[in-house]
């Protein structure tokens, strides 16, 4: 599917209810055509290539996103009387971020997978996300609608700055976010080729630098470790249009350059979907792809050569990002399920036992939570003792 690239900006929709219970069995599918390295380097590639996709590798989510209504966002009290949320920080949190609403959700309770009971919110920030999540420290970086990124300080979830994007004027919104070991935030700007840098981002401005990436034409998510970054997204000046995961040096305000490090399926055959990379705290490399399969792809920044890789079951599930649980013994993922009416979303959990067949649930035996007409784009958990 070929989308033409979207330049408005969306206020968040009606606030949605958290429903107390929820399914979640994936349903074993074939599975996507896994990474290959082409041992591609940077090249010379100019301007900005059209949209290619929507944010969705279904398109059923896509129509929605486009087409969906635009109302003001529903200000609602936090609720923090919820079982289990008394001692959140020694429990944990799981956060949530919902592209429909805007809003910020935040689970209590699962620091290694143990599930609150009811599955009831720690609390909901009305308008407080939409895009990306990423946790240092206690810090929780949110992508909003509008180019911007909103910092919080956690537990409490007070503002401590806003960013603004270098092209968020323009319509891009931050998809991906990843903070480096220095306290530093990078920021995709998505429908386009742009990887932001923020050098404080504790201190409200706009990006210490803005970095345009040759080896894809639209980013969509950025995982920092060590003293680089791997950026996942699709290279729509290739006729086929790969989902390509390449890594970068320098992006942070240094001597940018780039490298491939492989390709993980096609659009055009509908084998390939960017859905979200994280990395452990020993240095494992991951890979989603939203045509529904997750990848091991061996030490950051990864080979592009799978060492394993499970199915977790595309149509009516669509795994929109993955993150390391707090104990690393889990990967949590944003399911959703465009199969019912309206759409369920989910925080679900996956084991990092990645071999073959279908994926394993991890510690926490399934979803954690479910949104009704939620389209959840970000996750992120707190405490964080490996990458973003």
């Amino acid at each position: 599917m070929r989308i033409s690239q979207w330049t408005g900006t969306l206020s968040a929709a009606a606030a949605i209810a958290l429903l107390a219970g929820c399914s979640g069995g994936s349903q074993l599918a074939p599975s996507a055509a896994g990474g290959t390295n082409n041992g591609t380097t940077s090249m010379a590639r100019h301007g900005v290539n059209p949209t290619v996709a929507g944010p969705f590798a279904s398109q059923k989510l896509n129509d929605a996103f486009y087409h969906r209504p635009i109302v003001d966002a529903v200000r609602v009290n936090p609720d923090r009387k919820k079982a289990g949320c008394k001692k959140a920080k020694r429990k944990g949190v799981v956060f949530a971020s919902d592209n429909v609403s805007g809003n910020l959700y935040a689970y209590c309770g699962h620091l290694g997978g143990v599930l609150v009971a009811n599955q009831a919110s720690y609390r909901m920030v009305s308008g407080g996300a939409g895009w990306g999540l990423a946790v240092h420290g206690n810090f929780l970086a949110s992508g909003k609608t509008g180019g911007t990124v909103t910092v919080y300080n956690l537990p409490a979830l007070t503002i401590k700055s806003t960013l603004t994007l270098a092209h968020g004027a323009s319509g891009y919104n931050a998809y991906g976010l990843s903070w480096d070991s220095s306290g530093g935030l990078y920021a995709t700007e998505w429908p386009g080729p742009y990887l932001d840098y923020f050098k404080t981002p504790t201190v409200s401005g706009g990006a210490s630098c803005s970095n345009t990436l040759t080896l894809m034409s639209e980013a969509y998510y950025v995982t920092a470790h060590a003293s680089s970054a791997d950026v996942y997204g699709f290279d729509g000046f290739s006729s086929q249009v790969p989902a390509v995961v390449e890594n970068v040096t320098g992006g942070n305000c240094g001597s940018f350059a780039e490298s491939m490090i492989g390709t993980f399926g096609t659009l055009a055959s509908g084998t390939g979907f960017p859905g979200g990379t994280t990395v452990n705290n020993t240095g494992e490399f991951f890979v989603n792809n939203q045509y529904g399969t997750l990848y091991d792809d061996g030490g950051y920044p990864g080979s592009g050569s799978p060492k394993g890789g499970c199915a977790w079951g595309y149509n009516p599930n669509d795994i929109t990002n993955i993150n390391m649980s707090t104990k690393q013994n889990s990967i949590w993922g944003t399911d959703i399920n465009f199969g019912q009416s309206p759409f369920e979303t989910y925080v679900e959990s996956f084991s990092t036992s990645i071999t073959s067949g279908s994926c394993a649930i991890g510690s926490t035996n399934g979803p954690s939570a479910n949104v009704s007409g939620g389209q959840e784009l970000g996750d992120a958990s707190w405490p964080n003792t490996g990458g973003n």
